[in-house]
């Protein structure tokens, strides 16, 4: 018996086609995972950015300089 023999098949429920159940499976799991991870990026970045901030005011402060860190220079890094 060949590995083709044992594949299970699905029918796509938008186009039809068949599709291996596997990579049915795969597709929703990826799609999680990068989910997941954009997610937890997204909340680290925010985070080291609101340090970044608070630490700029802090030190501007010492310097009895009113500096206020401007969201423009914080877009900046975004691209």
């Amino acid at each position: 018996m060949s590995q083709n023999d044992n594949k299970q098949f699905i029918d796509c429920p938008k186009c039809g086609e068949k599709i291996e159940i596997t990579q049915a499976l795969m597709v929703n799991i990826e799609r999680d995972v990068k989910r997941k991870l954009q997610e937890n990026y997204d909340t680290k970045w925010k985070l080291r950015e609101e340090k970044l901030r608070e630490e700029t005011e802090r030190v501007a402060t010492e310097n009895n300089n009113h500096f206020i860190f401007p969201d423009k220079f914080t877009e900046f890094f975004r691209k």
